[in-house]
């Protein structure tokens, strides 16, 4: 079950209280009158009080009836499945997204100012996340599949700079759909080509291609489905059984309900106790062959770890 956000809840009272203060004003009237028609004759208090009550009913009408067709409006329709998104409020979201968006973005390092990348440049994105690309997390940060996206090729298309076609295809064929991470069933799977499927000629048509290397890494997680911390026990099964020996029964297992094929790659992508976030060396590409680096990915732990790097974009 899902927890109300107080944030939201303030929101919505700040919205109405303009509503509420002149109902309560009402209110506080209705009440004083009734109060001070207590030592009146009895056929005429009853009547004075009759309607003071009928004033705060009328009051209470009038006041939802106003937060209904006012501030609440496009809430009630779009919770009623009947109201729709104007393209001028469309607008003014994706405006705002893209300002967090931005804001949210550290450059943690740029030796020699390597970025911003210019337009008409050629650029090898190596990481298989970069052909399928994380664009939200799970529960409430899940990403609305009404609305489109634009991927990260797209996106560097768009800033006019060619990438590697020979690369994107690679990955591709390697897997074309990312693993589905839910709060109700999570496929932790990595599809991570390993190192040995870069053929010599490969890396020497990218070096050919381009000496600047962008390297992507992407993890999946959020509300209700954090990173497992033993992939082992997700790769062998056993992290599903963890919540039952917990609390004595499978209920509520959905956080612990994970999955894993470890059979894209030959030998075991997880050592026993590894935590969902290590990325394992003999995963990542040879982009140390490269002059000029470019590392967009989120990564726990020493950056350079790997391979000298130039750029780190979080």
């Amino acid at each position: 079950m899902l927890s109300i956000n107080m944030d939201d809840v303030m929101q919505v009272v700040s919205n109405i209280q303009n509503y509420l203060i002149a109902f309560g004003v009402v209110l506080v009237l209705a009440l004083l009158v009734m109060f001070a028609a207590r030592k009146m004759p009895k056929a005429k208090k009853k009547m004075i009080r009759a309607q003071s009550g009928l004033a705060i009913l009328l009051a209470l009408a009038i006041v939802v009836n106003l937060i209904c067709t006012g501030p609440m409006s496009t809430m009630l329709d779009l919770v009623s499945g009947e109201g729709s998104i104007s393209e001028e409020t469309s607008a003014e979201a994706t405006e705002l997204v893209n300002e967090i968006t931005q804001e949210g973005i550290v450059l943690a390092q740029n030796d020699d100012s390597i970025l911003p990348v210019a337009s008409g440049s050629k650029l090898n994105v190596f990481g298989w996340a970069s052909t399928s690309p994380c664009y939200g997390g799970t529960g409430s940060g899940a990403l609305n599949d009404a609305y489109p996206v634009t991927d990260l090729l797209t996106g560097l298309h768009d800033a006019g700079i060619e990438t590697n076609d020979e690369l994107s295809k690679f990955y591709t064929d390697y897997c074309s759909t990312r693993p589905s991470v839910g709060m109700a069933q999570q496929d932790w799977t990595l599809p991570e080509p390993n190192v040995s499927l870069y053929t010599d000629e490969m890396m020497a048509n990218a070096k050919a291609y381009s000496d600047t290397a962008m390297v992507v890494i992407t993890r999946v997680g959020g509300e209700g489905a954090d990173l497992p911390t033993d992939m082992s026990a997700v790769v062998d099964g056993s992290w599903v059984r963890r919540v039952a020996d917990y609390r004595g029964s499978q209920r509520g297992a959905g956080y612990y309900n994970g999955s894993y094929d470890d059979s894209l790659n030959e030998g075991n992508d997880w050592d026993a106790g590894e935590k969902g976030s290590t990325f394992r060396s003999r995963r990542h590409t040879n982009a140390n062959r490269f002059t000029d680096k470019i590392d967009n990915r989120i990564e726990n732990g020493n950056t350079g770890q790997w391979f000298e790097i130039s750029t780190v974009n979080f």
